[in-house]
């Protein structure tokens, strides 16, 4: 008898260990995780789901007309606008991307991404944005990253060089 107890009690203890039990977690996490997805692609679809935090999309700028940065300058205010159609809203701006280089210094800015599922094309205000350079502006140049990039194509980018203010 002592043998069969002894074996009943080791079948227990191996069946109430923890290893057993990580296929099903598994399987409850991926449910979990696939009905999420599963929720924020229909709210996505009616055009109601909230954008992630770290999600952004690109914007493009330009500099104040008052504006004229001297070589000494080591921040500037540009004016960011949003390249998609949004009613006329740029909405929240993130912070840009700056790359500094030995000949120019390009400004990538970014804004959340936009909840409205289409929006008239007016034209989206200039929001401002201080930015800060690690180095004086110098004789380096001054390029929207949007144009020199993603955007290049769009109107507003005919020239990615905001200063010097190319000739118009």
């Amino acid at each position: 008898m002592p043998s069969a107890s002894r074996s009943s009690v080791e079948a227990l203890e191996r069946a109430s260990t923890p290893r057993r039990r990580w296929p099903v977690r598994v399987s409850l996490v991926v449910f979990a995780t696939l009905l999420a997805l599963a929720v924020w692609a229909g709210l996505s679809i009616a055009g109601l789901a909230p954008a992630f935090p770290w999600s952004r999309t690109v914007a493009t700028w330009d500099l104040p007309a008052t504006s004229d940065p001297d070589p000494a300058t080591t921040s500037l205010t540009i004016l960011v606008s949003r390249i998609e159609c949004n009613s006329g809203e740029t909405g929240r701006v993130k912070a840009p991307r700056v790359a500094e280089g030995a000949d120019s210094i390009v400004i990538t800015a970014y804004v959340t991404p936009s909840t409205a599922q289409s929006g008239t094309c007016v034209g989206n205000d200039q929001v401002p944005l201080d930015v800060r350079l690690e180095q004086p502006l110098g004789s380096r140049t001054l390029v929207d990253g949007a144009c020199a990039g993603p955007a290049a194509e769009y109107a507003m980018c005919v020239n990615e060089v905001r200063w010097p203010r190319p000739a118009r």
